[in-house]
């Protein structure tokens, strides 16, 4: 278990079973006690997703976001002013529009808000976000980008985004979204093998 792994579980309260362990490229272990912690929490949810799947209108979201490292290897962050995962630190993004592609989404949303003109090196990981006590569901798709133009600066400012900053990936911020640890931990990885 990586010590990210380790601060997102004490930050968000949630055990690390809900984090994502699908990394495209990259060799995984699989610990077994966090399997058996996976079928407990899952055995002990269900209960409460059965309750969601009566209710109609929650319905799993679909959400893109943008890892974006600099010359540096400092990793662009945004402080969330709003749900969902208000007042955390995340990479970039946002919900995908309908009949949007999911690529069209994540080059949209950074713009929106970063300013940033990107190409997508490739796909990272995808997140997942359960939350029945705040009738959440988000799957989220996270892609590796490179800044193609731009300066990075906050479009958003007083509104979605409070801050933006770029961090070492060895010193990130805290609290950390749920659905950017996945995506951080992957390009850990990636740059491990190198």
């Amino acid at each position: 278990m990586s010590i990210l792994a380790e601060e997102w579980s004490t930050q968000t309260k949630l055990p690390l079973a809900f984090q994502s362990t699908q990394v495209r490229g990259a060799a995984q272990t699989e610990d077994h006690s966090d399997s058996q912690l996976l079928a407990a929490e899952e055995s002990a949810l269900r209960g409460s997703q059965a309750k969601l799947i009566a209710d109609a209108s929650v319905q799993p979201r679909i959400g893109v976001g943008a890892v974006i490292l600099n010359e540096r290897n400092e990793v662009l962050l945004v402080w969330r002013n709003r749900e969902p995962e208000q007042y955390t630190w995340s990479i970039p993004g946002g919900k995908v529009d309908p009949y949007e592609s999911l690529e069209t989404a994540v080059i949209r949303e950074i713009k929106e808000e970063v300013d940033l003109d990107i190409a997508i090196e490739g796909l990272l990981c995808t997140a997942e976000t359960i939350r029945p006590e705040q009738e959440e569901h988000w799957i989220s798709v996270l892609y590796f980008t490179r800044v193609i133009r731009g300066i990075a600066r906050n479009l958003e400012e007083g509104g979605a985004i409070g801050e933006i900053g770029w961090f070492p990936l060895n010193d990130l911020p805290s609290p950390l979204a749920s659905f950017t640890v996945p995506g951080l931990q992957a390009v850990k990885q990636l740059y491990s093998q190198d």
